[in-house]
């Protein structure tokens, strides 16, 4: 969805779609526009969701007098983690027991480091760095557990 929109990239993509044995996409929504630029493929085209594996019995949730709030994403201008920042601000005006857990990196982790103590969040944001997709579920339980 990123790869530029042009004439000569439509074609190159439709191209190696064309030429596709099996696609696979991580949403419908990827396999939408996959189905859109090339009406051909909708026969090869599988969703194989990008997510986090949850055990079939998750653990309850101890109470907490603390709001915890996770993201889990690179760190993009196009997922708005600044966004989320400014949100934490009006959220901690109206909530002081409230915490955000930042997993990820990206090129905007040093503005956004900037942000939290420009923004005076600093007893309320934590960066915790990268996070293996594999144990996302263990680091959002162990975020909001504690």
């Amino acid at each position: 969805m990123d790869f530029p929109n042009n004439p000569v990239s439509r074609w190159l993509i439709k191209k190696v779609l064309k030429k596709a044995d099996a696609i696979t996409a991580t949403s419908n929504l990827l396999k939408r526009v996959c189905i859109d630029l090339l009406p051909a493929s909708e026969t090869k085209v599988q969703v194989i969701p990008f997510g986090v594996t949850v055990p079939r019995a998750p653990s309850e949730m101890p109470p907490s007098d603390t709001i915890k709030i996770c993201f889990v994403k690179g760190h993009y201008k196009k997922y708005g983690p600044d966004i989320l920042l400014k949100a934490m601000v009006l959220a901690k005006n109206k909530i002081t027991n409230i915490s955000l857990s930042i997993a990820g990196e990206g090129d905007m982790t040093p503005k956004l480091k900037r942000m939290v103590s420009e923004l005076n969040l600093d007893d309320h944001v934590n960066f915790t760095g990268f996070v293996d997709n594999r144990e996302i579920y263990n680091f959002i339980q162990q975020v909001t557990f504690l």
